[in-house]
């Protein structure tokens, strides 16, 4: 996959989240009724979008139209440029390594990125958030123990 297709999967990837987002405030409206709008007239440069993300326009717009995109779900995932684990040798275990530093805890990175630990444990479990490659240190990846 090329860095130009990636680009193209994360604009329709929010395009999608956009259009089924559930957030009552006045700009997420606004943000859900165009995307839905541009996603159902499913026009030329829906299309090309599409067909430049290496998707179907016609599978996208009829799994929309369908109710079968559940936006809660839609996760931008990058290949991780390197191993999460090596950013840190010999971390104890237990931490959680992120952006080539490392936390204690989900709390203590929850509250370093203003979200909820929830999130933190969602991430962990896909190995990326928001892009990043983040891991929590096994007994055999980290080295120490304490």
């Amino acid at each position: 996959m090329t860095g130009e297709q990636r680009l193209w999967q994360t604009v329709l990837m929010l395009a999608l989240a956009d259009a089924t987002s559930v957030s009552q405030t006045m700009t997420a409206i606004r943000q859900r009724d165009a995307a839905d709008s541009w996603i159902r007239d499913c026009r030329k440069d829906f299309r090309k979008i599409c067909t430049l993300a290496g998707f179907d326009p016609a599978v996208v717009h009829d799994a929309y139209i369908n109710g079968r995109i559940d936006g809660s779900q839609l996760v931008y995932h990058r290949e991780p440029r390197q191993q999460p684990g090596a950013a840190q040798e010999g971390a104890p275990v237990g931490t959680i390594l992120y952006r080539g530093a490392s936390y204690r805890n989900a709390s203590e990175l929850a509250r370093k990125l203003c979200c909820n630990r929830g999130a933190i444990y969602k991430a962990l479990t896909r190995g990326t958030f928001f892009g990043h490659p983040i891991c929590r240190v096994e007994s055999g990846q980290g080295g120490s123990q304490s």
